[in-house]
C-alpha cells in the first residue's frame, strides 16, 4: 500500500526526482522543515489514473498520513507555517497556510534556450467532496522561472480543489470519498480524492533555471492535501531544430510510395548531433535508411542529413489534409532525450499549391 516516510533533507529529496538520464545538474536545494516533505512507495496499489509508484512527497500536513485505510474525511496535520504568495498567485481571493515548499536551481547540459524540462506527479486532498465551491480551495504548484506550469492539458486551469472535482475537469478527477461509498471508499489511499496522474512540462531558458514545487491549504489551516512527486521524472528534453525536405517550404511530400524524404537535424555550439542515437531513429513512422554528416546551413557545425522511405510512411498527412507538424524525437549515445517539430504537406493541400511558406512553431 502507498505509504510516506518523512524526510526533510532538500539535497536528498531532489536527487530522489532527477532522471538517470536526464542531464540536469542541481544546487540550493531547500525545503520546509519538518514532516511535510518525504518520500512514498506504494503508489501502484492505489488505484486507476493513479500511474506513480514512488518518488518525492509533499503535504499541507503530515506526508504519514497518506496511508490507508481511509478512516477519516477529515484528517489535519497543522504545520503553522505561513502560506506562500506564489501559491495566493493561483487561487485569487485565497489566502493559503501551511505551505510544504521544496525549491532547488538546475542547469540542462546542452544549452540555456535547448532544452524543456518534465515530471509526472499526482495530487490528492481531504477536501473533497465536501469543501468543493467553498472557500477551502488547496492548491498545488510548481514555479518555473517565475511560472506555473502545474496546469491541466491545455496549460490555463492549475490544479486545486475548485478546479478539478466532481463537477468540473471531471475527467481528471478520481472520487474515493467514503460517504460516496458507504463506508467504502473504492481506493486504498486516506485522500478523499485524487487528480490522475499529470505532466508538468515548460521550457529551460536560462544557464541557471529555478524550481518552486509548493503546496498548501487555502482558506484554513485544516483538511491535507498532499502531491506525489515520480522518482526519475525530472529531466532535461534537448530541443533540436529539424528541416523536413532541408531548404523547402513548404515540405510538400508527393504521397506515392518511390523515393526517399531528407530530414536535416541541426548541430550548433551546444548539440552535438554525432551523439544521436540513429538505430531507433524514425519519421512519420518510417525507419531511418542511412544518415550522413553534413554541414546544411554554412554555419561551421555539423549537421545530421537522415533519409527515409515513403513507402514506410504511415503518419503523413492525407491527401486533401491541411499541413501537419510531426513530431521526432529520440535519445543519444549517453542517454539524454531530444525532440524536434517540423511540418509536412501534400500535394493537394492549398498551401503546396500555392507554395505558401509555413511557419515555424
Amino acid at each position: 500500500q502507498i505509504a510516506g516516510v518523512p524526510n526533510d533533507d532538500a539535497a536528498a529529496l531532489v536527487s530522489q526526482l532527477l532522471s538517470v538520464s536526464g542531464g540536469a545538474t542541481t544546487s540550493n536545494e531547500t525545503v520546509t522543515q519538518g514532516v511535510c516533505s518525504g518520500t512514498f512507495s506504494g503508489g501502484l496499489t492505489v488505484g486507476p489514473n493513479f500511474l506513480i509508484d514512488s518518488g518525492v512527497i509533499l503535504s499541507s500536513g503530515s506526508v504519514v498520513g497518506i496511508a490507508p485505510p481511509n478512516s477519516s474525511d477529515t484528517l489535519s496535520v497543522q504545520l503553522n507555517t505561513p502560506g506562500d504568495p506564489f501559491l495566493n498567485s493561483l487561487v485569487p481571493g485565497y489566502t493559503t497556510f501551511d505551505a510544504c515548499v521544496l525549491e532547488f536551481d538546475f542547469s540542462c547540459p546542452a544549452g540555456s534556450a535547448g532544452s524543456n524540462v518534465a515530471f509526472r506527479y499526482n495530487f490528492t486532498s481531504e477536501e473533497y467532496n465536501e469543501w468543493v465551491g467553498s472557500p477551502y480551495n488547496d492548491v498545488f504548484g510548481w514555479q518555473l522561472n517565475g511560472t506555473n506550469i502545474a496546469l491541466l492539458p491545455g496549460g490555463t486551469t492549475p490544479v486545486a480543489i475548485n478546479n478539478v472535482n466532481n463537477g468540473l475537469n471531471a475527467a481528471y478527477y478520481n472520487d474515493t470519498d467514503s460517504g460516496d461509498f458507504g463506508g467504502s471508499p473504492p481506493y486504498a489511499i486516506e485522500a478523499d480524492g485524487y487528480v490522475s496522474t499529470l505532466t508538468a512540462t515548460g521550457s529551460a531558458n536560462y544557464a541557471t533555471n529555478h524550481i518552486k514545487l509548493a503546496i498548501g491549504d487555502a482558506g484554513d489551516r485544516i483538511y491535507d492535501s498532499w502531491v506525489m512527486l515520480e522518482q526519475g521524472s525530472f529531466e532535461c528534453i534537448v530541443q533540436l531544430r529539424i528541416d523536413v525536405k532541408p531548404g523547402s517550404n513548404p515540405n510538400c511530400i508527393n504521397p506515392k510510395p518511390r523515393g526517399v524524404v531528407s530530414v536535416a537535424f541541426f548541430g550548433s555550439a551546444d548539440v552535438d548531433v554525432s551523439m544521436i542515437d540513429q538505430g531507433p531513429l524514425a519519421y512519420a513512422g518510417a525507419p531511418v535508411l542511412r544518415c550522413a554528416s553534413e554541414d546544411v546551413d554554412w554555419d561551421g557545425y555539423d549537421d545530421l542529413v537522415c533519409k527515409f522511405a515513403k513507402a514506410d510512411m504511415t503518419d503523413l498527412p492525407q491527401p486533401g489534409d491541411d499541413c501537419a507538424f510531426i513530431p521526432v524525437s529520440g535519445t543519444c549515445l549517453d542517454g539524454l532525450k531530444w525532440e524536434g517539430l517540423d511540418h509536412a504537406c501534400v500535394p493537394g493541400d492549398p498551401t503546396c499549391e500555392a507554395g505558401t511558406p509555413v511557419p515555424t512553431p
